[in-house]
């Protein structure tokens, strides 16, 4: 069973972020489509709008 209570946003430093809801995959968010402030922004209002739904949030940044 998938638990809905959590949000990741998986940033591995290339040109795409993934969000999950649970563990279920939902979309992605690129640097092509928004440009680099932009995916920032638009992972921002993720955290945000996750956090006021009460979500956890959880931002994993694996930067290498």
């Amino acid at each position: 069973m998938t638990e809905y209570g959590k949000v990741v946003i998986d940033d591995d430093g290339d040109e795409t972020c993934r969000v999950f809801v649970g563990n279920d995959f939902v979309g992605e968010i690129s640097h092509e489509e928004y440009g680099w402030g932009g995916m920032t922004s638009v992972m921002d209002l993720i955290e945000n709008l996750g956090e006021a739904l009460g979500f956890e949030v959880d931002i994993q940044q694996n930067i290498v």
